[in-house]
């Protein structure tokens, strides 16, 4: 006999909010009756809680249960979620013992668009901004993520708990032209959603513009859900931690503007995690040392051997046939890409010490925009006297450097200060600390 046991406890610092939630059931009329339970940051905690509505507007997000799964399986992983600052509608749709994944997007769909068209007054007029739209999806909800991107255009990222395969080769297709990012994550115990199912949807990342793979070692199929199998070596809180940690990182990265999350989902994975990369546009991370050395991960796209040049703030040099964005620029070194993810280490040249931008290319161009590797932003040319160039060179924030007009498209590229392992942010050793920047995771159904 299968056993079944809940976790309510989640080891995961919580966000800037506390959270609420309440469940909604409506009439649709594509969808018939649709259950869903709506999480939110509040000002208190739990059921009904009042919504922090003067914190918002937040993002929307949905969270797709599994096969026969309800609401109440992902409370943990929507509060989390709701905790970053967003309204998570949790599916409470079942479908029965058929899988019926256009069924499963339909609802989705209109549960989406009745949260946002609230009339004025309602709990949660107000409470949505409107803007792109994160799907999140376990299991059988996993793999209806390719029809619900095609059902909703305004879906921008994509997190795939364990997702299972499709009977219908015309949803890997439609998946391939989501132009959005997307975390897909498969665990070595789980004999549900195999390593080859999950690989199938990160095969069919044609157009994503960040798309990452990662198998974890010894996680099971129900690592996102509140409840466990023994699926797996590990428990199940410690499951639901990694998996979720991984999301928020995401998240945090993808959607809330926090560089440093790119750095916590590539270089700061478990232990023996696999990880590939489909990235159309690509993600640099630049972490200086106590010395001249910076550590280097770029995630992007196949294999081979990817150049890094270092150069004194942007600009245009050609070396070699290349043109990169960065003046005066010189070869720092090379990283090799095995199926999207490259990493090394490279000097930084003593006439660059504390000012370099770093950028990857191949040899067609740049692999993604330059890094302001210090945060200096532009310091204008090696000769230009200090007392005539002006503050939008020379200060952080500047053209061309984070927050400025020039050389970094929002969202790729942003700097920011991170403590090093074990180090903490306000005394980082040797007064240096690590910057990161980056270019740039039941209710029963009823129908009326």
């Amino acid at each position: 006999m299968l056993l079944w046991s809940f976790h309510a406890a989640l080891a995961l610092t919580p966000g800037p909010y506390l959270t609420g939630y309440r469940d909604v059931v409506f009439q649709d009329p594509t969808a018939g009756t649709v259950y869903a339970r709506v999480h939110y940051p509040a000002l208190t905690e739990g059921e009904r809680a009042e919504p922090d509505a003067a914190s918002g507007p937040y993002p929307l997000a949905a969270m797709l249960h599994g096969y026969l799964g309800s609401a109440w399986m992902y409370q943990s992983a929507a509060d989390h979620v709701a905790s970053l600052g967003f309204v998570v509608v949790n599916m409470d749709t079942e479908t029965g013992l058929v899988l019926d994944v256009e069924r499963y997007a339909q609802d989705t769909r209109a549960a989406l668009a009745w949260v946002e068209d609230r009339e004025p007054g309602n709990w949660l007029d107000g409470l949505t901004d409107g803007g792109p739209v994160v799907a999140m999806g376990h299991s059988m909800g996993g793999a209806t993520l390719a029809r619900l991107v095609q059902l909703q255009p305004r879906i921008d990222t994509l997190i795939g708990f364990m997702p299972y395969l499709s009977e219908d080769p015309a949803d890997y297709l439609g998946f391939s032209e989501f132009e959005g990012s997307a975390l897909y994550l498969a665990g070595t115990s789980d004999e549900t959603s195999t390593y080859e199912v999950v690989r199938d949807w990160y095969r069919a990342m044609d157009a994503t513009g960040q798309g990452l793979w990662m198998e974890l070692k010894d996680v099971g199929h129900q690592a996102v859900s509140d409840i466990d199998f023994d699926d797996s070596p590990k428990s199940d809180p410690e499951e639901r931690e990694i998996v979720l940690q991984l999301a928020e990182d995401f998240l945090r990265a993808r959607r809330l503007g926090e560089s440093d999350g790119w750095r916590r989902l590539l270089d700061g994975a478990p232990p023996e995690t696999a990880q590939a990369s489909a990235s159309s546009a690509p993600v640099l991370v630049v972490v200086p040392g106590e010395t001249a050395a910076v550590a280097v991960t770029l995630a992007a796209r196949g294999d081979g051997e990817v150049t890094l040049y270092g150069g004194r703030g942007p600009g245009e040099t050609t070396l070699d046939g290349v043109t990169v964005g960065l003046r005066d620029a010189a070869v720092l070194g090379r990283v090799t890409l095995a199926d999207g993810i490259g990493r090394t280490r490279v000097d930084v040249p003593e006439r660059l010490a504390g000012l370099a931008w770093v950028q990857a290319a191949d040899a067609t161009g740049p692999v993604g925009p330059a890094v302001d590797v210090y945060g200096v932003g532009d310091p204008g040319p090696e000769d230009a006297p200090s007392d005539t160039a002006t503050p939008d060179d020379t200060e952080p924030g500047g053209q061309g450097g984070p927050g400025g007009s020039g050389g970094i498209d929002e969202g790729d590229v942003v700097a920011t200060g991170s403590a090093c392992a074990g180090c903490s942010t306000a005394s980082p050793p040797g007064g240096f600390g690590w910057l990161t920047l980056v270019a740039a995771w039941r209710g029963r159904r009823r129908r009326a």
